[in-house]
């Protein structure tokens, strides 16, 4: 028999894909482009997910929180578009995005 995986990480995935298509292709904000959704982590009972992201040419931290800044202000419209196209019964709410640098994703 396969490894089954829990509902949590089948729905991390599913919004990991989501949010990454919708970051291509839907988001208009230049400051949004390049970014890639790297990790998502959900809450036990589906309500909440933390985000993780990484940007192709960030240089500081202060750029980070820009960016962060812009995906928490997409987060309401990312939400409700992944809630249009899935037939989950809700969404979880963003709750936070976290950008991962290189030595960060090397380690996990």
């Amino acid at each position: 028999m396969g490894q089954e995986f829990s509902r949590t990480e089948r729905v991390a995935d599913f919004l990991q894909q989501e949010l990454a298509k919708l970051l291509l292709h839907s988001v208009r904000d230049p400051r949004a482009e390049f970014v890639s959704i790297t990790a998502v982590e959900v809450s036990r009972d589906l309500r909440y997910a933390k985000i993780f992201f990484t940007k192709f040419g960030l240089e500081d931290a202060k750029s980070a929180k820009e960016v962060t800044r812009v995906l928490d202000k997409a987060a309401g419209f990312l939400r409700s578009e992944i809630a249009r196209e899935s037939t989950l019964r809700t969404v979880p709410k963003p709750v936070s995005y976290t950008h991962l640098t290189l030595p960060t994703i090397c380690s996990v």
